[in-house]
């Protein structure tokens, strides 16, 4: 299972429903990450400790369909081409 972000139509917040839904800290936000502005604080995955519930893209997830999840690291690759 992968989780992907699609940071050109997400707002990367730190108040992200995505990560309000995830309960298991897959989303979650890294401070640590310099995001595309160049500003601190990014809206990570870490798709070790995904569970596939859908959640994250469901809706009480992203209200903008900023999550991509794919079954599989390979249709992921095809769905982000």
């Amino acid at each position: 299972m992968a989780v992907k972000i699609n940071f050109n139509i997400c707002d990367n917040s730190p108040e992200c429903s995505g990560i309000a839904v995830c309960d298991t800290g897959a989303l979650f936000w890294d401070e640590n990450k310099i995001n595309m502005l160049g500003d601190p604080g990014m809206l990570s995955v870490d798709n070790s400790k995904c569970i596939s519930c859908g959640k994250c893209i469901g809706d009480e997830g992203c209200p903008v369909g900023a999550i991509i999840f794919a079954p599989t690291d390979e249709e992921l690759e095809t769905i982000t081409k």
